[in-house]
């Protein structure tokens, strides 16, 4: 899914995953971008730029233990709000279907679902996954949020909501919703707006593999394929 960077009213689906044409960041030439960052070392941690509210970061959390099954890889889930735009209470979806690529990205590793009823704001949500991520739930949270949001259908800018998902992974939630408001967390989250700029990341999910970024809304096999060459590199 695409952020268009000052722009409202961005689209739900993502526009075609071939970008062309040139910027001060790197070349595109379909879904990757080369670039160059300074002081970087080689490792084997791929940082992941997501939404909970992006079908295809959805597919991505889905892929993850299939890739690390596979591949000795560990991936850094970074939050990147794409649609900062949407209000509270959200807009209702008129229909629940995916596009087509999304479905068959989806049934390549036989998750069939459709969209959540709420056009949700994700910003609390992403918030509390680095509270979770300070407190030693990040995973059990962020597994908790893909399942309630899309799994569930339930609306994740609902702080009810995420504290029933605080609650259940074990945090306190009163100490959560408290922590909601603390500009640590906030700015993490801006940090990391400040880092998508700066290496050109527009879209979600982003895997960072090293030198290159390659955007998750391809088949399995493309992105197991950039994978290797990152590792083997």
């Amino acid at each position: 899914m695409i952020r268009a960077r000052g722009r409202g009213n961005r689209p739900e689906e993502p526009l075609s995953p071939i970008k062309k044409g040139k910027n001060n960041k790197g070349t595109f030439i379909g879904h990757q971008q080369d670039f160059t960052r300074e002081g970087e070392d080689m490792t084997r941690t791929v940082d992941v730029y997501f939404d909970y509210v992006c079908p295809y970061t959805y597919i991505a959390s889905k892929r993850e233990p299939l890739l690390k099954a596979e591949f000795d890889v560990e991936f850094n889930w970074r939050g990147w709000e794409i649609h900062p735009e949407r209000t509270t209470p959200p807009l209702i979806r008129r229909s629940l279907s995916p596009s087509y690529i999304t479905a068959s990205l989806g049934k390549e590793i036989k998750v069939d679902f459709t969209l959540p009823e709420h056009r949700s704001n994700s910003r609390n949500a992403l918030i509390g996954a680095e509270i979770a991520r300070k407190m030693g739930k990040f995973k059990q949270y962020h597994d908790s949020i893909w399942r309630v949001h899309w799994e569930e259908k339930k609306d994740i800018a609902d702080i009810n909501v995420l504290k029933e998902v605080a609650s259940s992974v074990g945090m306190d939630p009163g100490i959560f919703e408290r922590e909601i408001a603390n500009p640590e967390f906030d700015a993490i989250l801006k940090e990391n707006d400040r880092e998508t700029e700066r290496i050109g990341v527009d879209k979600v999910p982003s895997y960072v593999l090293g030198k290159r970024i390659v955007v998750g809304n391809i088949f399995m096999r493309d992105l197991k394929r950039e994978l290797a060459r990152f590792l083997q590199s």
